[in-house]
């Protein structure tokens, strides 16, 4: 069997959309700086696409789109902006976004990873479950570690 590598992803920021990439750099915490940042409110939970213990709920984060220029990392925002993480103007466009105090954190100790640091994806197993789920749209984007 040959198997050939289609795309490689990173996303910057977790639960945002994120960047194709040529080549990544892997390190024991996975691709390079993948997840180094979350969005957080002020309990310390991580915006999600669900709600948990850990995460919280923020619909809309797809509308964001993350990447790594050198060693910033920038949030483009559905105005088109590009803001960096360490801008505090991307606090206040989220918190007035979702109409609570948010902001973008660094990774500490606490991994920003659901579960695992790599996440392999065979365009096999996307073909076999749109097969099993015609009526659903699957979308290889919404497979992340």
């Amino acid at each position: 069997m040959v198997a050939t590598v289609v795309e490689l992803w990173r996303y910057p920021v977790k639960s945002l959309l994120g960047e194709v990439l040529a080549e990544v750099e892997l390190e024991e915490r996975g691709v390079a700086g993948d997840r180094l940042y979350a969005v957080t409110d002020r309990a310390g939970k991580l915006g999600s696409g669900k709600t948990s213990k850990r995460f919280r709920r923020l619909d809309g984060l797809f509308e964001l789109r993350a990447r790594v220029a050198g060693e910033q990392t920038f949030v483009t925002v559905p105005d088109g902006r590009e803001l960096a993480t360490d801008d505090p103007e991307l606090d206040a466009f989220l918190s007035d976004r979702y109409e609570d105090e948010l902001r973008i954190a660094r990774e500490t100790e606490v991994s920003h990873h659901d579960a695992y640091p790599l996440h392999l994806l065979t365009t096999s197993s996307i073909e076999w479950l749109a097969k099993q789920l015609p009526a659903s749209q699957i979308d290889r984007r919404r497979f992340r570690p």
